[in-house]
């Protein structure tokens, strides 16, 4: 009988370790994955050339709608964007996010773009000599400075453009 009930037991055991091996990790919020977006490209998310930043980029937000705030250090003439910072609506994006490569000039991209690929999320771009303007995007690109930063970004971007209900492109 004592050895039909350790049989028992040790199945019961065995069977629910194997159930929570095989049970997918729960997905962030939209909250936690924004503020681990804001945090990882704040850190991550730079393009150097020769050892010195040409363009440093960060995502934040606080719900679906999110801010792109991209900087470029070495933008002095007047005619050049300094800073460029366009609000996207995470709805609005196609989920299937882009990730380039490129291990010869160690570029590493994560894009995205509107599901109807038009020019309506806003921007505004600041000018070397102080000068703004604005306008509309219909696509973002983020650099990282690695292809594994940029992979776990796109990730993280994917499924905050899923929760916000973003779809894929009919074509």
């Amino acid at each position: 009988m004592r050895r039909g009930i350790s049989i028992l037991v040790c199945t019961m055991l065995w069977c629910d370790l194997s159930n929570s091996q095989t049970r997918p990790a729960p997905k962030s919020s939209l909250t936690e994955t924004l503020a681990w977006m804001n945090d990882f490209s704040t850190e991550h998310g730079f393009l150097a050339v020769h050892g010195q930043f040409t363009r440093t980029n960060k995502l934040s937000g606080a719900g679906c709608v999110a801010s792109v705030e991209v900087h470029y250090p070495k933008a002095t003439m007047s005619s050049r964007v300094k800073t460029s910072i366009a609000e996207i609506n995470l709805a609005d994006l196609d989920p299937k996010v882009r990730v380039t490569i490129d291990e010869k000039d160690r570029a590493y991209a994560v894009s995205i773009e509107r599901t109807d690929r038009q020019q309506k999320s806003r921007e505004v771009l600041e000018y070397g000599d102080g000068s703004k303007s604005k306008g509309y995007t219909g696509e973002q690109d983020l650099y990282f400075d690695s292809k594994e930063s940029a992979q776990r970004f796109a990730s993280a971007l994917a499924h905050a453009i899923a929760v916000c209900g973003g779809t894929s492109a009919p074509f």
